[in-house]
């Protein structure tokens, strides 16, 4: 009786949910199910990037310059890594998102400590008004979702010479799960949402452009294959320095809940200051980076974020899997329950 008892209790721990989950197959279903027209995975050793969204093969994309290919991640997949001027892809397709677009574009990327960014470097780009490095032809006629000017620490979410960029850095030296979703309509301002981690976090207009504000009649995006670390002017100069697992592109906007969902997939994926870890962001925290335990110590840009975030709940918390350690308390007050009846 003993002898199967235990052999019933190391079956079942077998089956039960491992502390860590296999981030790239989870957080892959999860994009999966959520029909991308462009989705690259950038794991590939030679060749295209494949692109598993469903525009299909026509819009794989072909590696230009030096890009460092499987690069290790996180989550124990590979990525690509762009550390210079003439590193970028872009798809042999040309995009359908034309004239005033509603979309979303998310990404898992890696900022490093000591990188650098150049003139609003694109995670993904397409359109191109036309005219030489600079020309006012080209505003509101192509989309830039990358680094803010030469900040690699801030995001900018936009068209050509308008946008809005984060109010506050975020932070360099770590795994993030960025995602823009614009509702295409009255202007480069309204209707977007940029979220970190899960999150939603303010944005400001981008002080460094002119007009920078570019009203719904104007934003008329053209038609150009994807690019990635590439823009269609000042082409030498639009970079930024970084490690992308994977990115993403949607035709519609992605729900807050099918934000964090994807977010939850990643583990050691941290919101915003959550300096504590425990799904929300409280006084606690403060606490936290008060005796410096946030990711840069006492420094002001990690206050800034808890300022940003402060009351913040993770909406998905509670479709979390049960802990292991749970289930295995549970599984063996049931089992001593049988052994004490037997006696």
């Amino acid at each position: 009786m003993y002898r199967i008892c235990a052999i019933t209790i190391a079956l079942l721990l077998i089956t039960l949910p491992s502390e860590v989950s296999a981030a790239p197959v989870d957080f892959q279903l999860a994009i999966q199910d959520d029909n991308p027209l462009l989705w690259y995975q950038l794991a590939e050793g030679t060749g295209q990037a494949v692109n598993f969204g469903s525009l299909g093969s026509a819009y794989n994309a072909t590696y230009h310059g030096t890009v460092g290919r499987q690069m290790p991640t996180s989550s124990g997949d590979a990525g690509v890594e762009f550390d210079s001027i003439d590193d970028f892809l872009e798809s042999l397709g040309s995009s359908p998102l034309v004239g005033n677009p509603t979309f979303s574009i998310e990404t898992l990327i890696f900022f490093p400590v000591g990188g650098a960014a150049g003139l609003w470097g694109p995670y993904l780009h397409w359109g191109d008004g036309g005219g030489v490095s600079g020309s006012l032809s080209r505003t509101g006629q192509e989309v830039y979702f990358g680094a803010q000017n030469t900040n690699l620490n801030r995001v900018y979410t936009g068209f050509y010479n308008g946008g809005k960029r984060t109010q506050n850095t975020v932070p360099l030296g770590e795994w993030l799960h960025l995602v823009w979703t614009r509702q295409g309509g009255v202007s480069s301002d309204a209707g977007s949402t940029l979220y970190v981690n899960g999150l939603p976090v303010p944005l400001e207009q981008d002080p460094n452009l002119t007009p920078g504000f570019i009203g719904g009649t104007s934003i008329d995006v053209t038609s150009t294959p994807f690019r990635i670390n590439r823009g269609r002017d000042f082409v030498d100069l639009r970079h930024f320095d970084g490690t992308m697992d994977e990115i993403a592109l949607y035709d519609r906007v992605l729900t807050p809940q099918e934000v964090i969902d994807h977010t939850l997939q990643v583990p050691g994926m941290l919101v915003l200051g959550d300096y504590d870890q425990d799904g929300d962001v409280d006084g606690h925290d403060f606490l936290v980076w008060q005796r410096g335990g946030s990711p840069n110590g006492t420094g002001s840009g990690d206050l800034a974020l808890w300022q940003a975030q402060y009351g913040t709940p993770v909406v998905a918390a509670s479709t979390a899997v049960p802990e292991p350690s749970n289930w295995v308390f549970l599984l063996f007050a049931a089992v001593g329950g049988v052994f004490s009846r037997k006696r």
